[in-house]
C-alpha cells in the first residue's frame, strides 16, 4: 500500500508502482482531501483521520497483513497505521519521513503561495516551469501537474486538492503532538523500517534520522540514502526508489493475484 506526500496524488507512485507490481501486489491511494478522494466535510484533515481511511481502506480490500510505504506527509500516516496495527505490518518504509518532524500530518501546513485559478492547464504548466527557472522542466511539470489539476468553472483551471489545505498563512495544529507521543508510537512499531533520504535533502539531517532510527526499539530500523534526489524521491530518482523497495519489500509482501 502506497501513500502520497501532502499536496501529490497516488500518481506520484505511477514510475515506482508499474515496476513493484511485477512482482507484487501493489496499491496506491488518494489521502483525503486529496487527487480523487472527497474533501472531509467537517475540514477534518488529522492524523487520526487520515489514519481512520486508511483502516477503512485495508478492511474494505481484505487486507489482514500487508507492507506500507509513505512519502512525507504520507509516511506519518503509515508510521501511525503501523504503531496502531503492529499485527498487519509487514514491512514499513518511509520516504523523506521522520516522525519527529512530520509528527503532526495534514494538521501543520505551509503557507500557499501558488495560483488558485489560471486560464488553462498550460497557464499553470508554464506557471510552475518558469518557478523553476528551467523551460526544459515543461514536460516533468505537466506530468506532475496533470493529476492536480481539474477543470474549473467558465472554462478555467484550478486545483483538486481540498483549498483548506492551501491555506494563505502558516497553520499549526489545534494541539501539537509531544515528543512523548511520538516516541511511544515509533516505539509500538513492530516490522521492518527502512527510511530513504535523498542524499540533498534539506528536510532529513543524518544526525537527526540517526537519532529517530534508534528509537524504533521493537523492529530493525535502518536508512538508506538516495542518489541525486531531494524531498521528492518520486520524481528526483524514481528507478533508486523502486530498487531500494523491491529489495525491502520483497521478503514481506504478497505477490500479485490473478
Amino acid at each position: 500500500m502506497l501513500l502520497h506526500g501532502y499536496g501529490e496524488s497516488l500518481e506520484s507512485w505511477d514510475r515506482v508502482a508499474v515496476e513493484l507490481s511485477a512482482e507484487l501486489r501493489t496499491l496506491a491511494v488518494d489521502l483525503r482531501g486529496h487527487g480523487r478522494s472527497g474533501w472531509a466535510d467537517d475540514g477534518d484533515y488529522s492524523l487520526a483521520a487520515t489514519l481512520g481511511d486508511l483502516e477503512r481502506t485495508a478492511e474494505h480490500l481484505g487486507l489482514s497483513r500487508f507492507a506500507l510505504a509513505g512519502h512525507s506527509t504520507g509516511g506519518m500516516t503509515a508510521v501511525a497505521f503501523a504503531a496502531a496495527h503492529p499485527e498487519a505490518v509487514t514491512g514499513l518504509a518511509l520516504l523523506e519521513t521522520d516522525p519527529f518532524i512530520f509528527k503532526d500530518g495534514l494538521e501543520r501546513l505551509t503557507a500557499f503561495h501558488g495560483p488558485e485559478e489560471l486560464p488553462s492547464f498550460a497557464a499553470f504548466v508554464a506557471a510552475y516551469a518558469t518557478r523553476r527557472r528551467a523551460a526544459a522542466d515543461e514536460g516533468a511539470v505537466a506530468a506532475r501537474l496533470r493529476p492536480l489539476l481539474r477543470a474549473g468553472r467558465a472554462g478555467t483551471w484550478t486545483w483538486r486538492q481540498d483549498p483548506r489545505l492551501r491555506p494563505r498563512e502558516y497553520t499549526g495544529p489545534a494541539r501539537p503532538r509531544s515528543e512523548a507521543e511520538v516516541i511511544r508510537m515509533v516505539e509500538s512499531v513492530r516490522s521492518p523500517v527502512l527510511v530513504l533520504r535523498g542524499e540533498k535533502s534539506p528536510v532529513l539531517e543524518r544526525d537527526g534520522l540517526a537519532r529517530t532510527l534508534a528509537r524504533f526499539t521493537g523492529c530493525e530500523a535502518r536508512s538508506e540514502g538516495i542518489p541525486g534526489a531531494g524531498h521528492a524521491l518520486l520524481t528526483d530518482n524514481a528507478e533508486a526508489v523502486t530498487r531500494s523497495l523491491t529489495r525491502f519489500f520483497s521478503p514481506w509482501a504478497a505477490p500479485p493475484t490473478s
